[in-house]
């Protein structure tokens, strides 16, 4: 798999939920991560800042197909 497919949209841990605190009304969507090492107080900043740059979090996995 290549470096451009690998994205939240199509990480096993990745998941949306709505977001009323901005939008009350419309309640957009927003993307959130149930990896707990990517939530977790050891996943600083500047990781953050590099996965982004790379356009993927460093804990991403695919997606697995059996179970979908």
């Amino acid at each position: 798999m290549s470096e451009s497919e690998k994205c939240c949209g199509n990480c096993q841990y990745s998941y949306s939920k709505q977001d009323t605190t901005r939008h009350p009304t419309i309640g957009l969507l927003r993307q959130h991560c149930r990896n707990e090492r990517y939530n977790s107080e050891k996943y600083t900043e500047e990781m953050y800042l590099e996965d982004r740059a790379r356009g993927c979090c460093r804990y991403w996995t695919p997606i697995d197909r059996k179970d979908a």
